[in-house]
């Protein structure tokens, strides 16, 4: 019976006000649920607004908890609760605890999310020329998601050496319960200002999500990692081991434009290297334009009181304009 639903609009979605909607559920994250209708299109709903909804469709459903259930949903008698059908038993769920509905799509590809971002700008006054991009894209499963991660920003101008900034990271997370999960990571960077002809860093880390509520997720995690690298001026490639500690916070504010901000920071003291300390911030906040097209307006700091070449600058930051298309 499940199966022949799949691609149906037959998911009821009871609101606050009475209302009743029939259409698809396609997701909810972030505060909002993405519901696809027959006559209105893809509409976002808050969470806040709905009572109950339904759906013979599978999902993969995350509390605040860091529980995970997978199943269909039921409504339930009780306003502001839900029902989680799976094959042995049912559980009765409250709508404040769930942070994250995820269908389980059937096929490799509607697995796949992510983003592509283009921007530049050029100044005549000092004929200065930057462009830049990026790709990601990111695999879900049950309890596993797997991703890749690119940028490029390169700057020109007549009579200097081209600025160049690339970064492409491949990763993979397991989600544990209790709100822990556990990631692999191989990163390569390379970044002219620094005198870093290129890096490498992989290895692993182990995190929790400090706050995972229906709008907002705060984490940190604790790895260690091995790091090779070349520098500008030399053939030589150095190895280290350092260990690694990052916080990340990600809120969505449904404002007009919707906007979706996101920081990070990271910190690479060296093990093997005295003295060496390495950190990256990121600050990333998306305007939404329409439906799944944004600008975005990004902020980066890195730096490196040993650079690997002698002279080279210890810190780069930029301020980084986009337009971004989500798929």
């Amino acid at each position: 019976m499940i199966n022949a639903v799949f691609g149906q609009k037959t998911d009821e979605l009871y609101m606050m006000n009475g209302d009743r909607l029939t259409g698809e559920i396609k997701a909810l994250e972030y505060g909002k649920l993405k519901y696809k209708t027959d006559h209105a299109g893809t509409i976002y709903v808050d969470w806040e607004d709905i009572v109950s909804l339904k759906s013979a469709h599978l999902f993969a459903i995350t509390l605040s908890t860091g529980e995970r259930w997978f199943g269909s949903i039921d409504s339930s008698l009780d306003t502001g609760y839900v029902i989680i059908a799976m094959p042995l038993a049912s559980q009765k769920i409250n709508l404040n605890n769930i942070v994250l509905i995820d269908p389980i799509k059937k096929t490799f590809w509607s697995r796949i999310d992510g983003n592509i971002e283009f921007g530049g700008s050029y100044t005549k006054a000092s004929d200065v020329l930057q462009l830049n991009g990026s790709f990601n894209a990111e695999y879900k499963g049950r309890n596993f998601l797997t991703g890749y991660r690119s940028s490029t920003i390169v700057t020109t101008q007549p009579g200097k050496d081209d600025n160049r900034k690339y970064d492409v990271s491949v990763y993979g997370v397991r989600m544990y319960s209790g709100n822990w999960f556990a990631q692999v990571n191989v990163n390569g960077e390379s970044n002219s200002e620094l005198g870093l002809d290129w890096r490498v860093l992989s290895g692993g880390a182990g995190g929790h999500d400090f706050i995972r509520t229906v709008y907002s997720r705060f984490s940190g995690s604790i790895g260690l990692y091995y790091n090779g690298e070349k520098g500008g001026d030399s053939s030589k490639v150095t190895s280290s081991i350092e260990p690694a500690f990052s916080l990340s916070y990600k809120v969505i504010k449904y404002d007009v434009p919707k906007i979706d901000i996101y920081t990070a920071f990271n910190v690479f003291p060296s093990f093997t290297e005295t003295d060496r300390v390495r950190m990256q911030y990121d600050l990333q906040t998306k305007f939404e334009i329409i439906s799944d097209l944004y600008f975005s307006l990004s902020f980066y700091y890195t730096f490196d009181n040993k650079p690997r070449t002698a002279g080279a600058a210890k810190e780069d930051y930029g301020i980084i304009g986009s337009i971004g298309y989500k798929f």
